[in-house]
């Protein structure tokens, strides 16, 4: 089973932005791992988190 990152979108979305706009943050593949559904290392949820 995915992980579900649709609150992160939907917050980006509130606040206008897409999902470029977090491309300072991961990279482009890393990314593409959120959009899927896919997993990602504990370190890239806390950098979300720190921004």
């Amino acid at each position: 089973m995915g992980m579900k990152y649709y609150r992160l979108f939907d917050l980006l979305n509130r606040k206008g932005m897409k999902k470029t706009d977090l491309l300072d943050i991961p990279s482009s593949p890393t990314l593409a791992k959120l959009s899927k559904g896919e997993s990602v290392t504990t370190d890239i949820l806390c950098m979300f988190c720190s921004h």
